[in-house]
């Protein structure tokens, strides 16, 4: 195998090169050769730090088009990993009558080709959408994305902002599926608990 990488927009070096074979219980690896990238975190990751940490949410949410919204609550744990060139996203949802335990995952990073914080979200719920995330002045992420719903596109527009003093975040969502004008979808408020997810291991 082989494997190229970019570092900021750079041009593409080769950053391992390896073979594999089989073992009893999975694979074992040895590289031939790497070229490690050893550059910091993008500066524009800065933006997201306050929202390290441990957070409980509550807010109501239209689960599809036309459906009446349902309130749901939660916990967050946000954090860095991998060097702090990704932020994870952990969110698990207080229990739901006649539904299983929500347990979701995001990932943010910088990308330097779109010049743009990009999300992946999953869940197991089935979601798989990403999103691209714009800093602005004034503790402010906005966020938009575009997925295909029952074979209609459907796009959103999100925004996350916070006080001085991060304790809080409030965060609400926009939709508007192709031909039909756009609604309020999601609204919630984050307050901060005591636990520090920032501190979990890298």
């Amino acid at each position: 195998f082989k494997g190229w990488e970019t570092v900021e927009g750079g041009e593409p070096f080769m950053h391992v090169e390896g073979s594999m074979k089989r073992g009893g219980d999975g694979y074992s690896v040895t590289a031939a050769s790497a070229k490690l990238a050893l550059a910091p975190p993008s500066k524009k990751m800065d933006a997201l730090t306050v929202m390290l940490g441990d957070w409980k949410f509550t807010g109501e949410m239209e689960t599809a088009p036309g459906a009446p919204k349902m309130k749901i609550s939660g916990h967050e744990t946000i954090y860095k990993t991998l060097g702090g060139h990704v932020m994870c996203f952990d969110v698990v949802g207080d229990p739901m009558e006649g539904a299983p335990d929500y347990r979701g995952l995001g990932f943010v990073g910088w990308d330097p080709q779109e010049k743009c914080l990009t999300n992946l979200s999953l869940s197991n719920f089935g979601e798989f959408q990403t999103s691209r995330w714009y800093p602005q002045e004034g503790r402010r992420v906005l966020m938009f994305s575009m997925v295909v719903y029952m074979g209609a596109p459907m796009v959103g527009a999100s925004v996350m902002e916070w006080p001085e003093d991060g304790s809080t975040m409030k965060f609400w969502s926009d939709s508007m599926m192709m031909g039909q004008p756009a609604k309020r979808t999601f609204e919630g408020a984050f307050t901060r608990m005591p636990a520090d997810g920032a501190a979990r291991p890298k």
